[in-house]
């Protein structure tokens, strides 16, 4: 049985996740997200198991992140702004109000949370996200999600017989959690979130972490991402959808510490907080399956393929790989073509790591074996990868992720 949930954004994220991932375990989208796609397209491609979030995190960069925002609102995100697609819910300002955050209104939020998830539940979902606002760097917003998660605990009691509620645990920065004295103090607040919504799942995600970089300070960060994790299933033993990222998701699925692994569909394989800022266009990635990550498709890439694919053996099965992604190079420019091909990618891995198919004690070995492989690949390579990534060792980021896998 598939322990992925695939994360849908846009019309273009349904034709790949109906290509490759058609067997996902639940399909989450959120209320901003499925008005885009519409409710048939939608439901041809979830078979009906659906995860419907409000989308409440829209809110982000709308709040003050620190209490020494509170009283100064930017120009551009006046108080009384909301995302467009919550407007029209009833006490949609009950969050944006000048003190909402330091004195939460009970029950205007209760009036909106109401609506909120009565919206979410003309799609027929299976699962509802608990309204929550993302962690910030200090406790500007936990009373806030409280009186979001006792609103969603009252509503669950009259209205949410036969939907499981899933709790929205979205971290913004390493700070958030690069010690236990920090980790401990978010913790507090999803443990009473959880008590108070009724939720035995958390879903758990920094959005600031594109794990596919490589950083070196991401051996740390990764690390201290696994602890969060951990202390969470030891502290409230709830469910954990982790994700969606790149590899890290696997790893903590593979570690049996988390249930489901959130994936994307799109090139990014990672979370984003929706806003009312037009997005930037990403540039197009495309995967290279031996080294087991993505890259920028841009010219200096396609320099680097030629030269590597000169400089291994004939025969070699890794420059078999790189081989066709350098003679299929120009096609990516069509973006449908990248994301396509990176979710093939990607398919083909999980297909290769078979976690589903071992028991929960070999998972991580087998995700273990798996990178060692692509690490030992990396190390034979004389050429760094195009600095438009991060660092150009392409050993680094397969050395982070094992050395957190066991």
């Amino acid at each position: 049985m598939a322990y992925w949930i695939t994360f849908l954004n846009r019309d273009a994220d349904c034709d790949v996740a109906r290509s490759q991932f058609a067997d996902s375990a639940l399909w989450r989208v959120s209320l901003e997200a499925v008005r885009k796609i519409g409710h048939q397209a939608l439901m041809a491609v979830s078979n009906g198991k659906l995860w419907v979030d409000p989308g409440v995190d829209g809110y982000h960069d709308l709040l003050p992140h620190t209490r020494g925002d509170e009283n100064h609102p930017s120009e551009t995100n006046p108080w009384g702004a909301r995302p467009a697609y919550l407007a029209d819910i009833n006490e949609s300002e009950a969050l944006t109000a000048p003190g909402a955050l330091r004195s939460p209104d009970r029950d205007r939020i209760g009036r909106f949370v109401a609506e909120a998830l009565d919206r979410c539940c003309e799609y027929s979902p299976t699962y509802l996200s608990v309204p929550q606002l993302p962690f910030t760097g200090d406790a500007t917003r936990h009373k806030g999600n409280r009186a979001l998660a006792e609103a969603a605990g009252r509503w669950w009691r009259r209205h949410g017989q036969g939907i499981k509620a899933i709790l929205p645990v979205i971290l913004t920065h390493h700070d958030q959690y690069r010690n236990r004295t920090e980790r401990s103090k978010r913790l507090k607040v999803v443990g009473d979130c959880l008590r108070f919504s009724k939720a035995n799942r958390a879903w758990v995600v920094d959005s600031s972490f594109c794990d596919q970089v490589g950083y070196s300070t991401h051996t740390k960060r990764l690390g201290d991402l696994v602890a969060f994790h951990e202390e969470l299933l030891a502290e409230h033993r709830c469910r954990i959808v982790a994700g969606p990222y790149w590899a890290t998701n696997l790893l903590l699925y593979a570690r049996g510490i988390a249930t489901h692994a959130g994936i994307g569909a799109g090139s990014a394989y990672q979370y984003h907080i929706p806003s009312g800022y037009a997005p930037r266009a990403a540039a197009a990635r495309i995967a290279l399956p031996p080294l087991r990550r993505t890259v920028r498709a841009e010219p200096a890439l396609k320099r680097w393929l030629k030269s590597v694919c000169q400089e291994l053996p004939t025969g070699d099965p890794g420059r078999k790989q790189l081989e066709v992604v350098l003679r299929d190079f120009d096609r990516y420019g069509a973006r449908k073509v990248a994301r396509q091909q990176v979710a093939k990618s990607y398919r083909t891995w999980l297909e290769v790591l078979n976690l589903e198919g071992v028991s929960r004690e070999e998972r991580a070995l087998a995700l273990y074996q798996d990178l060692s492989r692509a690490y030992v690949f990396a190390k034979r390579l004389k050429l760094p990868l195009p600095k438009t990534d991060g660092p150009g060792d392409p050993a680094l980021l397969m050395q982070q992720f094992m050395l957190n896998c066991l």
